[in-house]
């Protein structure tokens, strides 16, 4: 091989050596009790988003039923050990990929409990608790800490399975989180009141409907809904467009109307459709949204916009 074929060829080389990796996000999914098979609804409507990422399905019940699944094994540090080990593994192999956690019911008593154990210095991306039978005011600083983007709690007032339940999943008093949302609880010191700025509460409303999630328990887990509602919102750490997190701060936009009523005529947009559409911006640029949490980032669907 001549000279300079060889010197390209090591050129060549180096670079791909150098390049970086590509991100392979990972979803992690934990079933609720009786472990009923929902982890394949959501794995759909990943899929129909169009992550193409990894997803895997976090075994925990005891094969006793949903009654111990619920009111024990939820609650059994072995489960969230093991989950805690999973997640310390995958962080330690590669710092860069984003960790997703998706619990549906019981599952988010063990996934909360995992976070907690995980070692100094892991941190995962994003937490999607669907129907949680936590406690609403459980204190979720410790669990917060471990978490770089955000929290995003599903609630609906229609989730009859919530409304029957006599003991929430972790042991904790009060309605359900997936009743009413996640709360700050009254005790929080004040130096922890910051971290709930990571809490963001999903209630239903009627236009979730038409994505398949009625407000019923494991209705939340319709891939339509998984597809249109949760993956945008796990795309990046950011908080997204009109989400509201449960502590903040009074709202400061850098235009002098930050929910400007605007007048659905002339918005060629399937996402506004027909509810009273807002102007707000968010980080310097500006959206139309409506009150169903939904956006349309397109540019110049409003005259004069």
């Amino acid at each position: 091989m001549s000279g300079w074929r060889a010197c390209l060829l090591t050129i060549c080389l180096a670079a791909v050596g150098c390049s970086a990796k590509p991100k392979t996000p990972i979803v992690i999914f934990l079933d609720g009790a009786g472990h009923f098979g929902y982890a394949g609804n959501v794995k759909q409507g990943l899929r129909q988003g169009g992550y193409a990422g990894r997803f895997e399905s976090f075994v925990w019940t005891s094969l006793l039923g949903p009654g111990v699944d619920h009111l024990l094994a939820a609650r059994v540090g072995g489960h969230a050990a093991g989950l805690a080990r999973k997640i310390n593994r995958i962080r330690a192999s590669d710092s860069a990929d984003p960790i997703h956690l998706i619990g549906l019911s019981s599952g988010t008593a063990v996934l909360m409990a995992a976070l907690e154990r995980l070692e100094n210095g892991v941190m995962v991306d994003n937490v999607v608790l669907l129907s949680s039978s936590i406690s609403a005011r459980r204190d979720l600083s410790r669990m917060l800490r471990r978490v770089r983007g955000h929290v995003y709690v599903t609630t609906s007032l229609h989730d009859g399975m919530l409304a029957m339940l006599a003991v929430n999943a972790d042991g904790g008093g009060g309605p359900p989180a997936g009743r009413v949302g996640a709360l700050q609880p009254r005790t929080l010191a004040r130096s922890d009141r910051d971290l709930y700025r990571k809490v963001v509460n999903l209630p239903w409303r009627p236009a979730y409907a038409g994505y398949g999630w009625n407000g019923g328990h494991v209705r939340v887990t319709s891939p339509r809904f998984i597809e249109a509602v949760i993956l945008p919102r796990l795309r990046s750490n950011d908080l997204f467009p009109l989400d509201r997190p449960v502590h903040r701060e009074p709202y400061v936009s850098d235009v002098p109307h930050p929910r400007t009523r605007l007048s659905i005529y002339g918005v060629a947009s399937p996402l506004v459709g027909g509810a009273p559409a807002f102007l707000v911006t968010h980080k310097g640029r500006r959206y139309i949204g409506d009150d169903h949490g939904r956006v349309n980032r397109q540019p110049g669907t409003v005259a004069g916009w």
